[in-house]
């Protein structure tokens, strides 16, 4: 268990979607069950089988619940800390929920602690689309992130669920990245790990 946790978050250092579901399907693929694994993510076999394959690109939703089905809940870690630069709580003439989330990477990171902890993904999406509404300028960011302005606004919507390369490249320009912790680390109400 601890091999793969340093596995995947070796992975998820790269900030590169396909290393990442590369070393999830090598993780899936490790299970001694997969059927009982896919039942525990509350996916098909099939879907399980090719989600990491990187032919296709797997939606958060379905990177969370295959990382808890293996015993790890996924977390957000300080890669870098950006250039500083003080917040205009009236950017573009609008007034921004919270202006503290477009120059403080650690307000942001605290900010984003609590729905990944919960593994809501209603909840991540919400605050994923706070944090892109208080940049101060969303095209600019978006152009950091190697996205393009519409995209994130759509993806960032409820009930819409982003990509796992969407998310890791919006952390990425915010000087941010994915993790795994093993789920025995910090009290849990999801199932044990399987494999």
């Amino acid at each position: 268990m601890r091999s793969m946790e340093i596995s995947l978050n070796a992975a998820f250092k790269t900030a590169d979607a396909l290393i990442i579901c590369g070393a999830i399907n090598n993780a899936v693929r490790s299970s001694s069950n997969i059927l009982r694994l896919a039942e525990a993510a509350g996916i098909s076999r099939v879907t399980l089988y090719r989600a990491f394959k990187g032919k296709t690109e797997p939606r958060l939703d379905t990177a969370l619940n295959v990382l808890g089905a293996l015993g790890f809940q996924l977390v957000v870690k300080l890669e870098r800390l950006p250039p500083m630069s003080a917040p205009n709580p009236t950017a573009s003439g609008k007034i921004v929920a919270h202006p503290e989330l477009r120059s403080k990477p650690t307000a942001t990171l605290t900010y984003l602690a609590g729905p990944f902890k919960t593994a809501d993904i209603n909840a991540i999406v919400k605050a994923l689309a706070d944090i892109l509404r208080a940049q101060e300028n969303v095209q600019q960011f978006a152009n950091k992130a190697g996205l393009t302005r519409a995209t994130l606004y759509h993806a960032f919507t409820v009930p819409r669920t982003p990509r796992l390369s969407m998310v890791v490249s919006f952390l990425h320009a915010l000087g941010l990245r994915l993790a795994v912790q093993a789920l025995g680390t910090r009290a849990s109400t999801k199932k044990p790990p399987l494999g």
